[in-house]
């Protein structure tokens, strides 16, 4: 038995200590180290490629097959997590249509306590989430969280009076608060930036998917299910939803992969090799360290940090109000029934390709912002157009393709935005912090965009109150994404310098670790 042995059930991870004396047993003049005293090696691109080459030849492992073994053993369970995440969020927006408000003798805006009582315990405990990944094993973690929303969401269906149904939202948010943080914190310990947008889109397009499963379980529910039981058709959509979770909160518990450190489908080699391979790139990840109360603030305060959370804040309360208000407006654009529903469908579809076309063409080329900006200059441009439009509430290919096109722009620009920010962040204090803000901003806008859209008596007037916001934040999300490139562009600039070397060199080893991606061997990613 090597001295490595990570496959322990009854230990969270093996300690950096552990993994550090096998490397050095490879490798003991091993320059990627960072102990105290020691100076950093600074490596040209290619001379790190060379690195990761002669460490899968000392470790015995082909890297590429190594990629594609995490692929295998990543992407399935993720995709699976992040589409019953997507298809619990989704009933309210069949709720307009189904009688939610009749049944419990509720107003428009009173739908709006119970998408709130959802989103507020959601945002507020995804840093909490990630706090407990470090002391959770996350496939038990995940199986624990998706069990409860998942039989939250049956017992939802059975709720007699109003507040009831909020106190179940309210619980539903808190247990799935652990689900979107977690996978994208997770995932960005496995990929080098190269490699991770597509494996990001991948995962993130499964909410098309969820969004076109949602409106088949509604589409049906209604035409075949309503009133069977006593139970009206929204109540069979949230059964339906919940008994899906719950199957697949099974599969997750056997599936989900926990942290490179703990990977239960690692051997040892692959284990310490993927660790250095990624350290060549973003320096240790500090897995193992404690964090203070100062080193949060001091990161949250970093613009690396609240700025791609301001975008994620406007991209995602765009995509909230689409999923909420599109069966809506695709009824009053005369489309009902089934028909409506394969209209819907094509929505999603056309959004599933779209945003991995994009993915695939950004890792190509190896750049981030570009799509960024073109999406969401589709985007504005079909905001305006129904903004003009509004009135001409008759049937409307036009407006039909319009509001197509808003959607398939901007679910694609979340993924690019979400990616782009957390494989510019390096270390778990910094990855932890990024991708919980960037989430629970999202979560914020989210929330906020059912009050912009949805008025007291369901008037559609108040859409162009939303249209107009939703056109502002878009246009300031283009321009914060413009500073975040120039901000990128400035810091990489100064780690060039012999004076920034000289200060990181001075720092002791704890402090190179929490500042992450502030060695100068990180380049950050346009």
């Amino acid at each position: 038995m090597s001295d490595l042995y990570l496959k322990e059930q009854t230990s969270q991870s093996v300690s950096e200590e552990q993994i550090n004396s096998a490397i050095a047993k490879t490798f003991p003049d091993d320059a990627l180290g960072l102990d105290d005293g020691q100076e950093t090696q600074y490596l040209s691109e290619e001379s790190k490629n060379l690195r990761i080459e002669e460490l899968a030849q000392s470790y015995g492992i082909n890297n590429r097959k190594l990629v594609h073994k995490i692929d295998l053993f990543l992407i399935p369970p993720f995709c699976l997590l992040f589409f019953v995440s997507f298809l619990n969020k989704s009933y309210i927006s069949f709720c307009f249509m189904d009688g939610f408000p009749q049944e419990f003798g509720i107003d428009y805006m009173k739908i709006g306590y119970s998408w709130a009582a959802f989103f507020v315990p959601y945002l507020v405990f995804q840093s909490f989430s990630n706090v407990v990944l470090k002391y959770i094993r996350p496939h038990f973690w995940i199986f624990l969280t998706v069990t409860v929303y998942g039989c939250i969401s049956i017992g939802s269906a059975y709720t007699k009076h109003y507040p009831a149904f909020i106190a179940c939202q309210f619980l539903h948010g808190l247990f799935q608060s652990a689900t979107e943080t977690s996978i994208y914190y997770i995932l960005s310990h496995y990929y080098q930036r190269e490699e991770s947008q597509i494996r990001f889109s991948i995962i993130y397009s499964m909410c098309s998917l969820g969004g076109m499963v949602g409106t088949l379980i509604n589409v049906g529910a209604e035409l075949h299910l309503d009133g069977h039981n006593g139970l009206s058709s929204w109540r069979w959509v949230l059964i339906i939803e919940g008994a899906i979770t719950l199957f697949s909160s099974l599969i997750l518990f056997f599936t989900f992969p926990d942290f490179p450190e703990g990977a239960r489908f690692f051997s040892d080699n692959e284990t310490v090799f993927l660790i250095k391979k990624l350290e060549v790139f973003a320096g240790k990840s500090g897995y193992n360290l404690n964090f203070t109360a100062r080193d949060v603030l001091s990161t949250i305060a970093d613009p690396l940090i609240f700025l791609p959370a301001i975008m994620c804040f406007v991209v995602t309360f765009n995509a909230y109000f689409l999923n909420l208000l599109w069966p809506t407006s695709i009824y009053l654009l005369g489309y009902t029934g089934l028909e409506g529903g394969r209209r819907t469908c094509y929505v999603w579809i056309c959004s599933f390709v779209w945003t991995l076309f994009t993915a695939f063409l950004s890792d190509r080329v190896k750049i981030r912002f570009p799509f960024f900006i073109f999406n969401c200059f589709i985007t504005l441009a079909c905001f305006g157009a129904l903004f003009h439009h509004l009135d001409e509430m008759t049937h409307s290919v036009t407006k039909y393709t319009t509001g197509s096109l808003l959607i398939i722009a901007n679910y694609a620009a979340i993924p690019t935005v979400i990616c782009w920010s957390s494989m510019n962040l390096g270390g778990h204090l910094r990855k932890s912090i990024g991708i919980s803000l960037e989430i629970s901003m999202g979560s914020l806008g989210g929330m906020l965009s059912f009050w912009a859209f949805v008025s007291d008596d369901g008037n559609t007037e108040r859409y162009k109150i939303g249209y107009a916001a939703s056109t502002s934040l878009t246009t300031f999300a283009c321009i914060i994404c413009l500073i975040y490139v120039g901000y990128c562009y400035k810091q990489n600039q100064k780690k060039q310098t012999a004076e920034y070397r000289q200060k990181w060199n001075m720092l002791s080893d704890k402090q190179r670790v929490l500042k992450g991606d502030s060695n100068p061997e990180f380049t950050y990613m346009y």
